[in-house]
């Protein structure tokens, strides 16, 4: 499991500067958007697609400790792991949503 485990987060690696640079600035005013309010939006598209990258690997954090709790019933050591894992997963959403929430509002500041 740790393979896959491995080659998604490789895979991640390796297509998120992809995704990053190929998007633009907004170019709404007239000087060929290099203001800094177009570095903010730029800015802004960068953090929306980190954030629901972290967010979704955070949430799968948490499904994969639910279901090694639920399929290691039996087990009393497995389960404070799986337990130990979905805290963590939820301690990832929990922070990444703050930190998206505490940007989104200073991105607001500046548009």
């Amino acid at each position: 499991m740790k393979q896959v485990y491995y080659k998604a987060i490789t895979l991640t690696a390796l297509t998120y500067p992809t995704s990053i640079f190929a998007q633009g600035f907004r170019d709404n005013d007239v000087t060929g958007g290099k203001t800094f309010s177009s570095f903010v939006y730029g800015l802004e598209g960068a953090f929306n697609t980190l954030f629901m990258i972290i967010i979704g690997v955070s949430f799968f954090v948490f499904l994969w400790g639910l279901a090694i709790r639920l399929i290691q019933i039996g087990s009393s050591e497995k389960q404070k792991e799986a337990k130990q894992i979905m805290v963590w997963g939820i301690i990832g959403l929990l922070v990444s949503v703050s930190i998206f929430g505490i940007l989104s509002i200073g991105v607001a500041t500046f548009k």
